[in-house]
């Protein structure tokens, strides 16, 4: 009788545990990442008819984002997505920085990394692929970008504005 109700408390004292390393994980992992500023990443476009129409950035992403990218064609044609520091995943993924409405766009389509003061384009292995310029991005090779590239991902293109 006593061996078994070692085993029986064991066996509690596990289940207790592992409770509360799934409490743990949630509470930094999954809920700091549903706490994420898509505000920051995408921005509507002011109507260029408006009275004095100017374009109001949110303060936070004016302080992070050293780059944007403008949508020349497309689903939301004038807004204008953030590029951050570090890595930048765009495709239709909700994981990603820039969420894009089109199905010819890939769950993960495309990279924008800042490497120094240069910022590189990688296509993330995508079904249509990735342009800039109306060259094709190999796969991984990087494709340096400058101001007012022309960057084309499914049927959108935009434009690369560095600040």
């Amino acid at each position: 009788m006593d061996t078994t109700r070692v085993v029986v408390l064991m066996i509690g004292e596990a289940v207790v545990i592992g409770a509360a390393i799934l409490v743990v994980y949630w509470f930094f992992f999954r809920r700091s990442g549903s706490r994420r500023e898509r505000t920051i990443t995408r921005h509507e476009a002011v109507p260029s008819d408006a009275p004095d129409a100017q374009q109001e950035w949110p303060s936070l992403a004016q302080k992070i984002a050293s780059a944007w990218l403008v949508v020349l064609e497309g689903a939301d044609k004038g807004a204008h997505h953030a590029v951050g520091q570090g890595t930048t995943l765009i495709g239709r993924g909700s994981l990603c920085d820039i969420i894009l409405e089109d199905p010819t766009v890939s769950r993960r389509h495309a990279r924008i990394i800042r490497q120094g003061d240069q910022f590189f384009i990688y296509d993330a292995d995508s079904m249509t692929g990735t342009l800039v310029d109306g060259k094709k991005v190999i796969l991984l090779e990087g494709t340096p970008l400058r101001d007012g590239s022309v960057i084309s991902i499914g049927q959108m293109r935009f434009v690369f504005k560095e600040r």
